[in-house]
């Protein structure tokens, strides 16, 4: 075979499986963000979302001067630099392994693995990002000195939060220390101005995303399937290429090739830092840049018969997808429920997920923590727009994938009235408002707290807990009435009163949260 063909065929079916997957609206709230930062790069207002990605908005305009639509300016993008990416991935695998066909098999790996096929044909940071974590590897590969600094610098200004990673394989390879600052300072230049507003919110951002994971259990043996083995597939799939990684990684480390633990060492970090500072909830795409590794010492024990086992890997991971995949040429559940709230003449109050498509929707909207002022506004019509099944339900089907991969987020939208006969001020010791997503929705009261009723006097009280709860309870409304909340139960009480003051025997701090909670308010109708 013609030398360099391997890296070509392999851009070629990468093309095919992004040109597959375009989407047709946004699915995630961090695109709506990457989208409106194309018109407008203001950090501080989410667009995009911190940390930012100057590199990524950079060339999401500098291709939008042509196209004339961000959205469709992010997504061609996506697909011409995962095209570039699988290349210059293969080459550099290929400098690594000394074989052709099994860097680019390694490549391969990497670009039809289920996290890259589901996220990386998306208008986000993933596809730019990946495709500069290959030229990174490339230039560290073949002993570049300022082109290496230069790449790994872009790197980390196409995606922030690889920072840690880039900077500990440029020291690592003692060299290109001075470009890689120097590209640091020149792309990030543009957030100098905004950079407290920046701060500030990576700082609320920080704090949300560690409660997140606190709350979604994901730990042990649960996080090490959703970090490692997830972005694989599932466990036909996914187990069999980690037990040949893992003889590759042997066979690589008896070689002493100081490349392949440069790339071992880039991954390892990464991984790490995604295990401290990644969102658990937020499924297997924080992790893309780590699959490098895996996929090198996958193709290592196999030489030329790699390729046959990538291509193989890859239609196994298409058909897993692909329950996703064929969603994409239609709208997304959040863009759907977006459109549909806009037609109901309505204020829209969104939940925290819900804030990108809100704010951008062209319709009278506030933050689920404005409900309260509404009270008073009896008059004023409210719909709420959240995710999770409601009254007039958007959502796509289920699948094995989605849950592994994305962990069920955007999947279920919905847009449900808020009537006037639900509405009243919470108090101290009354939280956010939660949801699931079959619609199940409360808020947690603290054991001490209290809601208010304008003008009315009566009201019916649901109060409950989930069937986890480590015991009952008992609650006292008014400091009169006493009722035991049981575990898995609700219980439902009247009141004449437009104060209610909650007083709960027992409460308990979920772990990783500041929160005190006793019990759950589901439901409050005033009379």
């Amino acid at each position: 075979m013609r030398k360099s063909l391997a890296p070509i065929l392999v851009g070629v079916v990468v093309a095919a499986t992004r040109l597959r997957a375009l989407p047709r609206t946004c699915w995630q709230g961090e695109e709506v963000g990457f989208t409106r930062a194309l018109l407008t790069f203001d950090p501080a207002q989410h667009q995009p979302e911190a940390p930012a990605y100057p590199l990524t908005v950079g060339l999401g305009k500098l291709v939008n001067a042509f196209v004339h639509e961000p959205f469709a300016a992010l997504v061609a993008l996506s697909v011409i630099a995962s095209i570039a990416g699988a290349f210059m991935l293969a080459l550099a695998f290929t400098r690594i392994l000394g074989d052709e066909w099994s860097g680019a098999a390694a490549s391969a790996i990497v670009y039809l693995s289920p996290a890259m096929l589901v996220f990386t044909p998306l208008p986000n940071a993933d596809g730019v990002s990946m495709a500069l974590v290959a030229a990174t590897l490339l230039t560290f590969a073949r002993g570049d000195t300022a082109l290496f600094g230069i790449c790994a610098g872009a790197a980390v200004a196409a995606r922030p939060q690889l920072v840690l990673a880039a900077l500990v394989l440029v020291l690592f390879a003692r060299r290109g220390r001075v470009a890689f600052v120097a590209t640091l300072l020149i792309t990030f230049a543009p957030l100098l101005q905004s950079l407290p507003h920046v701060g500030n919110y990576a700082r609320s951002n920080w704090e949300a995303t560690r409660i997140a994971s606190a709350a979604s259990g994901v730990a042990g043996r649960e996080l090490a399937m959703r970090f490692i083995a997830h972005p694989w597939g599932p466990k036909l799939l996914s187990l069999p290429l980690l037990a040949i990684a893992a003889a590759g990684a042997v066979m690589l480390a008896r070689k002493r090739d100081a490349r392949a633990f440069g790339v071992a060492l880039f991954a390892a970090t990464h991984l790490a830092f995604c295990v401290v500072a990644a969102d658990r909830s937020d499924g297997v795409q924080p992790l893309l840049p780590a699959l490098v590794a895996v996929a090198l010492f996958a193709a290592a024990p196999l030489r030329r018969f790699a390729i046959a086992l990538a291509f193989a890997y890859g239609i196994a991971a298409m058909i897993y997808v692909e329950p996703i995949v064929r969603l994409r040429g239609t709208d997304a559940p959040a863009a759907a429920a977006t459109a549909y709230a806009a037609r109901s003449k309505a204020v829209v109050i969104y939940d925290p997920s819900m804030e990108p498509f809100a704010r951008n929707g062209g319709f009278a909207a506030a933050p689920l923590a404005a409900l309260d002022r509404f009270a008073t506004q009896p008059n004023v019509p409210l719909v709420l727009l959240a995710e999770g099944a409601g009254a007039k339900t958007f959502a796509w089907p289920d699948s094995d994938a989605y849950g592994k991969v994305t962990t069920e987020h955007y999947r279920v939208v919905s847009v449900s009235p808020i009537p006037p006969a639900s509405r009243y001020i919470a108090g101290e010791g009354v939280y956010q408002l939660e949801r699931t997503v079959d619609g199940r929705e409360w808020r947690w009261l603290a054991p001490r707290a209290s809601i208010r009723i304008p003008a009315h006097t009566h009201a019916r009280i649901v109060l409950g807990l989930p069937a986890n709860a480590a015991e009952d309870n008992r609650v006292t409304l008014n400091d009169a009435t006493a009722v035991v909340v049981r575990r898995g139960e609700t219980v439902e009480v009247d009141v004449d009163a437009t104060t209610i003051t909650f007083r709960a025997e027992r409460s308990f701090t979920p772990p990783g949260e500041h929160r005190t909670l006793a019990v759950q308010l589901l439901r409050v109708t005033v009379k």
